[in-house]
């Protein structure tokens, strides 16, 4: 049940804000999925699924909706694995990290649906990175958005933090480990071809060892693009099974 949920951004931060709710007296401590679903069980978690589709992004369709999910499981990966490079303990938190990393766009998509559109043009038309095409449009960025529902949702803080800090300057490792992981994730991603490379190309090679993470010979950086590209593709034979299994829409 776990491994089909971290397959599904949307599903998993509804599973965290509920194991994270007041009424099971865990909140802001819950970071890991595994602890969310024994927390819950199978009937309530079975409801959330049933209930999630407001949130969740469309399974095929135009992009970027259908690379929102392969990004966020090579994200998943390879923060998990980065996370735990760091600290032992810190790998399941670092994995929903990457995970939900980009609920802010589903968000805004389903909620600022028309806005959102406009900052798809935008991005395109100027090649601008999503979140600053979303600064000019909103005033603010899918991270703080994030951020703000993490918090509202009773995430531990260094989740809500990472969240916030993907898009800023470099975090450090020692001060902010899962804002670290995070963003070296996120460029490791979109390295490795899991971005949005239609409103902006990856990261430039040059620019990847400014964050500490990725400096240096310490990590295998060939080794996290194939652990990224592998999550994508899981992700991506996921998304195709789904839309198979999917019943054909009316008038189709």
């Amino acid at each position: 049940m776990v491994a089909l949920i971290a397959k599904d951004p949307p599903l998993a931060a509804r599973v965290l804000k509920a194991a994270n709710s007041v009424s099971f007296g865990m909140a802001g401590t819950v970071g890991s999925l595994s602890i969310a679903c024994v927390l819950l069980g199978m009937k309530r978690i079975a409801r959330l699924a049933a209930n999630a589709s407001a949130f969740r992004t469309p399974p095929a369709g135009a992009s970027p909706r259908d690379a929102l999910w392969t990004h966020a499981a090579a994200c998943a990966a390879v923060c998990e694995f980065l996370g735990r490079q760091l600290n032992q303990n810190l790998a399941a938190e670092a994995f929903v990290t990457g995970l939900i990393h980009d609920t802010g766009i589903t968000v805004l998509d389903a909620v600022l649906h028309q806005d959102f559109e406009s900052i798809l043009a935008l991005a395109a038309e100027e090649r601008l990175p999503l979140h600053e095409a979303e600064r000019r449009v909103l005033g603010t960025d899918h991270a703080q958005i994030g951020a703000w529902l993490a918090g509202a949702w009773n995430l531990p803080p260094q989740i809500a933090g990472a969240l916030s800090a993907h898009h800023g300057p470099p975090c450090d490792p020692a001060e902010a480990p899962l804002g670290a992981a995070l963003q070296a994730a996120d460029a490791a991603a979109r390295a490795a071809g899991f971005g949005f490379p239609r409103f902006a190309p990856p990261p430039e090679s040059e620019k990847i060892p400014a964050l500490p993470l990725l400096a240096g010979d310490a990590r295998a950086w060939g080794g996290i693009l194939a652990l990224a590209a592998a999550s994508a593709a899981e992700a991506g034979e996921f998304l195709a099974a789904v839309a198979k299994a999917a019943p054909p829409s009316q008038g189709a």
